[in-house]
């Protein structure tokens, strides 16, 4: 990981010199004819370079690089983020959450991140280990439970009494995850679900509800591969009956199990 790494190190510092050259490019007339009768010539000097650009968006900028080294859901400043989609993220950032009560299904660096941008924030995860990890760096306006029983798990959002403004399903058990919330919702509510690609039937069934999916489909931190996080918002509309499936270019497939868990 650490020689991966460099290279993604190498690439942004190639990047930066790519990126000056587009900005001289598109300054002026002649900057841009010469970059354009560059590009023509010399395919080492252009095609890989625009990439290099990318790349250096996505390792550097977004964070994936510092994300694949620390193995954690964390921006490029090292800050704690929600292992969502990158498109998801920045669209999440559009929003403000002050003052709003959340709820999620397991817990982890996304709930340093909402705890950061809402009022209260209330996890449930059924993995001591991982909770203990989490709890040091938790937040004063953050509760997290811990149930290891799939009807309990599920049920843990009944012990939140206030309305709940987001709900975040991306832990286990989904299927009855998002049965439960479905008693809790307002007219106000959103809800997130993770990895919609692969969990189309919990999907469906908050479809079903009247909810709206809105896929943010793409990369995200640590991972090789993309993924689809999806927004519910709480409206119902002609385009539900004809919207299909989230397909990520670069996704990976998985199975489902008899106990509705997926694994690749």
């Amino acid at each position: 990981m650490k020689g991966a790494y460099q290279l993604l190190k190498r690439i942004i510092n190639y990047s930066r010199r790519a990126a000056a050259r587009l900005f001289l490019g598109y300054s002026d007339p002649v900057s841009r004819s010469r970059l354009e009768a560059e590009l023509k010539a010399d395919v080492f000097f252009g095609f890989p370079e625009l990439l290099a650009c990318n790349y250096g968006i996505l390792a550097k900028a977004q964070g994936l690089g510092r994300s694949m080294e620390a193995k954690l859901a964390v921006d490029t400043d090292g800050e704690p983020i929600p292992w969502y989609t990158y498109p998801a993220i920045e669209y999440i950032r559009q929003l403000d959450f002050s003052g709003k009560n959340i709820f999620e299904y397991g817990c982890g660096y996304s709930s340093l991140y909402w705890a950061g941008r809402a009022g209260k924030v209330c996890s449930v995860d059924h993995n001591a280990e991982w909770i203990e990890k989490i709890r040091p760096l938790m937040h004063s306006n953050q509760r997290v439970i811990m149930r290891t029983e799939r009807d309990a798990y599920a049920r843990a959002i009944d012990e939140f009494v206030e309305p709940l403004d987001v709900i975040i399903i991306d832990g286990v058990w989904r299927n009855e995850c998002a049965d439960r919330v479905l008693k809790h919702i307002t007219p106000e509510s959103i809800i997130i679900l993770d990895n919609a690609d692969w969990y189309r039937d919990v999907a469906a069934t908050l479809r079903k509800s009247g909810f709206f999916e809105v896929s943010f489909n793409g990369f995200g931190p640590i991972a090789n591969f993309t993924w689809s996080t999806s927004l519910f918002f709480p409206w119902a509309s002609a385009w539900g009956k004809v919207l299909g499936d989230p397909k990520p270019i670069g996704s990976v497939k998985v199975t489902k199990n008899a106990e509705n868990e997926t694994y690749w």
